[in-house]
């Protein structure tokens, strides 16, 4: 999951921010770190406002950069939003691992859950609360 710590530094340097808003990202890594910065304004935005009330603009803001800079690393809202949801789920993969490398027991414990879902029709609710879904 995208954390603030992943942002760049220079959101923190008001004068390295002038510089970065107008500069276009050279380096590999500069290019990268751009990238990871809009992904992070987008789930800031889409968070509060929605997919469907958030634009490019509301990012663009939200990231420091200018609107047609987003537009370098994304082809559209779409695909940025795709995107985002591809990394978000990639992260959680990691988050799960490592838990279950920690602590066998999640296994088992995720097992048993899997086991009321499909036996007993539960489901997540977008609260994440587990919610019984009748047939």
């Amino acid at each position: 999951m995208i954390s603030e710590d992943q942002v760049s530094t220079e959101h923190d340097d008001p004068e390295g921010l002038q510089t970065r808003l107008f500069r276009r990202a050279n380096s590999q890594d500069e290019k990268e770190q751009r990238r990871l910065d809009i992904l992070v304004a987008a789930k800031t935005i889409f968070a509060e406002k929605g997919y469907n009330a958030t634009s490019i603009s509301d990012i663009a803001k939200e990231a420091n950069i200018s609107y047609g800079s987003v537009y370098w690393y994304f082809d559209s809202k779409e695909s940025l939003f795709e995107e985002l949801m591809t990394f978000e789920e990639e992260e959680l993969k990691t988050h799960i691992q490592t838990q279950i490398e920690m602590d066998p027991k999640v296994v088992r414990d995720c097992a048993h859950i899997m086991k009321m879902c499909e036996h007993n029709r539960f489901g997540i609710g977008g609260s994440g609360k587990i919610l019984y879904i009748a047939c």
